[in-house]
């Protein structure tokens, strides 16, 4: 009876540690998955349950004896019977102990899980009330999309074919792909909103840069304005009026770290004429965190291994309809399909991440969706986030590669 307790002692406490654990992650991509389930008509897999083997027991059948032996054996079986009662006793204060601090252990995480529960409920309610605020401004958030400022070093010709030669390769290897995967640590910061201004690029990267900091064990609230300023150094003297810009100039720069948003706060409005909002606060240069390391990628197993290696990826894509109000995933089928929103020029965000997709959807959206982090607030997709089909990624890829951040330095 005690073995069977302390079993499910154990059962439980693994359950409730797990359920009071649960991150932000998990609620993300539970929400994601429920959503696409939905949306195809799909049941959710089965639960895979491990049980133990059950062990039987051959019974001995019992020795002819003789009655002096029966008269011994009677004697000493009376004997082991009050040395156990003895053993027993003395460990029943123990036990009970023991039982107690289970108890109390077990009280203490079931109060925590349902804290967490609660959290959840107040995080999906937070989602629900930002999303009726997002739908009332898509219009403005269309208006933000400019066609990207990438310099002609990096700029590579025809990216869209290296990426779909590459297709067939990771179909073979799909096998191999883990059914979720999220960089770390990566939907463990907060989602922000760009508001009116052209700045998701430096959204994207400050989002980056602030994933590996916290990968690091520093929590970080960088600064998109300063980062903006110096992705625009055709902007930084004088005003200019050309709006966007790539994350590839600021990462590339050596000369001035990335500052707190306390330090240079970002300002929603944008500026007639003054895009990088010149002149910037003196404190704006008093940054300390550097792009270290970073990589450029144009094609699929490439995108795969950076993020396998949980680095960030900043991505610039043209969008369709079916983007803006979206339930979570981007699809080429269901949902607004392939159809181009002719005001779109260029967005980027941040890939943290795929899923591999259940085969009837597979077949018409590829192997997999990529996990992605916008700027436009948490009433976008799922708390801010969204997974784009890897059909929809081949057809909206913006003409330049894509961005890993793999390290950050502190000056």
């Amino acid at each position: 009876m005690n073995n069977k307790k302390t079993l499910i002692f154990l059962i439980l406490s693994f359950v409730i540690s797990w359920n009071t654990h649960s991150s932000v992650e998990s609620i993300i991509v539970d929400q994601i998955k429920k959503s696409i389930y939905k949306e195809y008509d799909l049941s959710e897999k089965p639960k895979t349950v491990i049980r133990s083997r059950q062990e039987f027991k051959n019974k001995k059948e019992a020795a002819e004896i003789s009655q002096g032996n029966k008269r011994i054996n009677d004697v000493l079986a009376r004997n082991r019977e009050l040395l156990k009662k003895r053993a027993q006793m003395q460990k029943r204060g123990k036990k009970e102990m023991l039982s107690n601090k289970q108890d109390q252990w077990m009280e203490s995480k079931k109060s925590d899980r349902d804290l967490w529960q609660n959290e959840k409920i107040r995080m999906l309610n937070r989602w629900a009330k930002d999303r009726q605020r997002f739908l009332k401004q898509i219009p403005e958030y269309k208006k933000t999309t400019v066609k990207l400022e990438v310099p002609k070093k990096v700029f590579k010709k025809n990216t869209d074919k290296i990426i779909k030669a590459n297709l067939s390769s990771m179909n073979r290897d799909i096998d191999y792909i883990n059914e979720v995967k999220v960089v770390k640590n990566s939907m463990n910061v907060k989602i922000k909103d760009q508001g009116k201004r052209p700045t998701c690029s430096s959204f994207a990267g400050v989002r980056a840069m602030e994933i590996k900091l916290k990968q690091m064990g520093i929590e970080a609230d960088l600064s998109e304005q300063f980062f903006y300023y110096l992705s625009k150094p055709d902007c930084q003297q004088s005003k200019c009026n050309k709006r966007g810009s790539w994350v590839y100039q600021a990462f590339d720069q050596k000369k001035y770290g990335i500052s707190s948003e306390s330090q240079c706060p970002y300002q929603r409005k944008s500026l007639t004429g003054n895009e990088t909002q010149i002149p910037l606060k003196k404190s704006c240069f008093q940054g300390s965190h550097f792009a270290n390391g970073f990589n450029q990628i144009s094609s699929f197993e490439a995108l795969k291994s950076q993020l396998d290696l949980d680095h960030p990826v900043v991505g610039a894509f043209k969008l369709s309809e079916s983007f803006y109000d979206n339930k979570g995933f981007v699809f080429s089928t269901r949902s607004g399909g392939l159809g181009k929103d002719s005001h779109a020029k260029g967005h980027a965000i941040l890939i943290v991440g795929y899923m591999k997709l259940p085969k009837k959807i597979s077949n018409l959206e590829g192997p997999y969706c990529f996990l992605v982090a916008n700027s436009w607030g948490e009433g976008w997709g799922k708390g801010g986030h969204s997974c784009l089909s890897q059909k929809w990624v081949e057809r909206y890829m913006y003409d330049t590669p894509m961005i890993s951040l793999t390290n950050i330095r502190k000056q």
